[in-house]
C-alpha cells in the first residue's frame, strides 16, 4: 500500500495533491479554449468565412424538364407564393482523397399548405439538404429564404422561432 500512500494524508502531495493541482490548472485553460473554439459567434463568422450565398452553382447537366422549369421560375423569382424558397445550395464535405459533393445546386420552392419531401438513393443528400435547411448544417454555397426573411445564416433556434422545424425518422431534442 506505499503506493497508495498508505500512513499519509489523503491529500499529501505524493497521494493526491498534485493531481489536484494538475486538473486545477487544466480545467480553466480547456474551458477557455473550448469557449475561444466552440463560442456561437466565432462559429457565425467562420461560416460567413467560407459560406458565398450569390456564387452562381455550376449548370447541372441531365436534369428533368420539369426541374430544370422550377429553378428557372425559382431564380428568377417568378413564384411569388413560396413560404420555403433555397437557391443554389451546395455542400462539399473534404474527404482524404479530395472531397464528396453531398449537396450541388438544390434549388425549389415549398408553398404554404403543400406537403414536401425527398426521394432519392442512399447517400443522395436528402438528409444534409434538411440540415442545411433547418440550420444543423452549414451550407457552403445558396441561400435559403422564409417568407420573405433570409435566414441563411440565422442559427438554428431562431429558425425554429420562425416556425421552420425538422422531424428526423430518430428520436430527437427538439
Amino acid at each position: 500500500f506505499a503506493a497508495f500512500g498508505a500512513g499519509r494524508e489523503v491529500f499529501h502531495m505524493d497521494v493526491l495533491g498534485w493531481n489536484l493541482v494538475y486538473m486545477a490548472i487544466e480545467f480553466p485553460v480547456f474551458f477557455a479554449a473550448t469557449l475561444l473554439f466552440d463560442h456561437p459567434s466565432r462559429l457565425k463568422r467562420a461560416q460567413q468565412l467560407f459560406h458565398k450565398p450569390d456564387e452562381r452553382p455550376p449548370p447541372i447537366e441531365g436534369e428533368d424538364e420539369d426541374v430544370a422549369k422550377e429553378r428557372a421560375e425559382v431564380e428568377n423569382n417568378e413564384r411569388p407564393g413560396d413560404l420555403v424558397v433555397v437557391k443554389g445550395m451546395c455542400k462539399v464535405y473534404p474527404t482524404s482523397k479530395g472531397h464528396n459533393v453531398a449537396v450541388k445546386n438544390l434549388t425549389f420552392g415549398v408553398k404554404p399548405a403543400e406537403v414536401f419531401g425527398f426521394l432519392g438513393t442512399n447517400g443522395a443528400g436528402k438528409t444534409t439538404c434538411f440540415y442545411m435547411i433547418v440550420g444543423l448544417v452549414a451550407a457552403d454555397k445558396g441561400k435559403v429564404l422564409l417568407g420573405s426573411d433570409d435566414i441563411t445564416d440565422a442559427p438554428m433556434h431562431q429558425r425554429a422561432s420562425h416556425g421552420l422545424a425538422y422531424l428526423p425518422q430518430d428520436s430527437s431534442i427538439f
